[in-house]
């Protein structure tokens, strides 16, 4: 089994900071939290059986050593720095670069976008009048000016960034917190990494709400981010459909499935009318998603039943969105493998197992170049860079974050560098191009693994 330094470094780190800090009554209490509401109807759901059997784990077996444990972690630490990042090598800049052709590309995601953070990258839509009140190119929508956005519902809506979650205070306490984590995780002695600690061994039921409200924000920012890097010919387009993530949506019906089907559909023709080439999608959909909404409103009936019916509803959101991508193959949608490292294809995660010649499914690999250990298997094409990337969130702060949801807006990158230096190239062109001058290698398994490589797909192009 190949294992890079960077992966026991960050596992090691991710395991200390939370050993270190963790006092075992807030992970019980917040463990009997989630229990409470899986047992609204008086059962108890897989997923929660098997959160419930690792609590007493750790519990019983892990935390009688827990002191020899932070010691030992702690000398490795401290004496193994942070291997260098092969991704910079590899990187491709197309700043100062003369003769480039406009490419829009869209930042599709469930947070919505900052739009005040990236100037001259954001699109523009060239047939609305902002601020009119008026639908002037006649699409539907009145002053979408950089993009649409719809609620977990299927509504229409005109916020591309629910900024208001957040106060200024709010905004600033989490921005710290976001920072620590990733110094804390990094091994890096900072006030951020301080305030963090402390906050993660007193964290209390506001706090981690305070902390849901926060991803409820930053992340289409972050994703933004790397789709803009070093590209001053990319022009963002924002798409934000809310996927409940971060709220507590009511119980499904066939009528909100319906609903939500058609508007993914028609997002995806939005993204068509704009001359949208490449779209990031960093968030998926399950049929597991569809039960925890069930159960949390001690709907549904018993588990076979919500079971059921999460089925029948997914499959009418599923059919939808695959026929809206697949009828779209001027565009290349690029999309995040998951972060819970299973089989993504079990799971049906949407868009991630979609098997489509326009859709890319990208996975998370570390600063080594292996894969992240929290990546998601089954339906993955190439793995980009996704532990501790810097990002811009909402506000222009700089913080690191990993997932897949960061790796695939790599991908987006590098397929829109592609066009803005030769626009002619076809989506099953392009497709190819990053495929093909991708790094192949072999994991543990057997499994042939890609990793993404600007430069060589530079070179051929040229």
């Amino acid at each position: 089994m190949r294992v890079s330094r960077d992966s026991v470094r960050s596992v090691l780190a991710e395991t200390w900071a939370f050993v270190e800090n963790t006092p075992i009554g807030l992970m019980v209490s917040f463990t009997q939290s989630r229990l409470d509401a899986d047992l609204r109807d008086g059962e108890l759901s897989w997923d929660g059986a098997l959160e419930l059997l690792d609590v007493r784990r750790i519990v019983r077996f892990g935390w009688p050593f827990r002191n020899v444990l932070v010691d030992r972690v702690w000398s490795f630490l401290a004496s193994h720095p942070q291997p260098p990042d092969i991704w910079v090598a590899r990187d491709i800049t197309l700043d100062n670069t003369p003769g480039l052709s406009p490419v829009v590309v869209a930042a599709w995601d469930g947070t919505g976008v900052d739009v005040s953070v990236f100037g001259g990258h954001i699109w523009t839509n060239p047939g609305e009048v902002a601020g009119n009140g008026r639908d002037d190119d006649g699409n539907g929508r009145v002053d979408d000016i950089h993009g649409v956005a719809w609620s977990w519902a299927g509504e229409a809506e005109s916020r591309l960034h629910p900024s208001e979650l957040l106060s200024p205070d709010e905004y600033e306490r989490t921005r710290r917190h976001a920072q620590g984590l990733g110094d804390l995780a990094s091994y890096r002695d900072t006030p951020d990494a301080h305030e963090a600690r402390q906050l993660l061994a007193t964290m209390t039921e506001e706090d981690r709400a305070l902390q849901a409200k926060f991803m409820g924000v930053w992340h289409g920012t972050a994703v933004g981010s790397v789709l803009v890097r070093s590209n001053p010919a990319l022009r963002l387009v924002v798409v934000r459909t809310d996927f409940g993530a971060y709220s507590h949506p009511p119980a499904p019906t066939r009528a909100w499935a319906e609903l939500y089907g058609a508007m993914l559909s028609t997002a995806v023709t939005y993204l068509r009318s704009a001359g949208v080439r490449v779209a990031n999608l960093s968030w998926g959909l399950e049929p597991a998603d569809l039960e925890a909404a069930f159960e949390a409103n001690a709907a549904g009936g018993s588990e076979a039943e919500r079971h059921a019916l999460a089925a029948e509803y997914f499959g009418i959101i599923r059919e939808a969105f695959r026929t809206a991508i697949a009828e779209s193959p001027d565009i290349l949608f690029t999309v995040g493998s998951g972060n819970s490292g299973r089989d993504n294809v079990a799971l049906e995660t949407i868009p991630a197992s979609f098997d489509l010649p326009n859709v890319l499914t990208v996975g998370a690999a570390d600063r080594d170049g292996i894969e992240a250990s929290f990546s998601n298997r089954g339906k993955v094409d190439v793995l980009a860079s996704g532990v501790w990337v810097e990002t811009t969130i909402p506000g222009g702060s700089r913080v690191p974050f990993t997932g897949t949801s960061l790796a695939a807006p790599q991908v987006a990158n590098l397929a829109a560098k592609l066009l803005a230096v030769d626009p002619t190239l076809t989506t099953a062109a392009l497709r190819r191009l990053i495929l093909e001058t991708a790094d192949s290698t072999r994991d543990e398994r057997g499994r042939t693994i890609l990793l993404l490589n600007p430069r060589p797909a530079f070179v051929r192009l040229h």
